[in-house]
């Protein structure tokens, strides 16, 4: 794989790459159970126990397990798309030989 050839064409993919983290977590529901799980804790008066990262850990759980359904559906449906007649993906090694 080569990167691209202009150095804008490059900046957009690194910057595409830098905010789907954010899409991920914005079009998902994991930011409302970390939300949730952070005021039940405040509510029950611990501050520290459990952890940040544990309750972001059980929030991504079960954000997968409710997204599941819905990617199980995209698989389902999902399919390459061509473009002019090209093939969907070369190898390194097809084009070497």
């Amino acid at each position: 794989m080569s990167l691209p050839d202009s150095p804008l064409q490059l900046i957009g993919i690194l910057f595409l790459l830098s905010i789907l983290p954010l899409i991920i977590v914005m079009g998902t529901s994991f930011l409302k159970l970390a939300v949730v799980f952070s005021i039940l804790r405040n509510a029950l008066g611990i501050q520290q126990v459990p952890p940040n990262i544990a309750l972001y850990g059980l929030a991504l759980v079960l954000s997968l397990f409710i997204m599941g359904p819905t990617l199980l559906a995209v698989k389902e449906r999902w399919h390459p798309v061509q473009v002019a007649g090209a093939p969907f993906w070369t190898s390194e090694w097809d084009s070497k030989a």
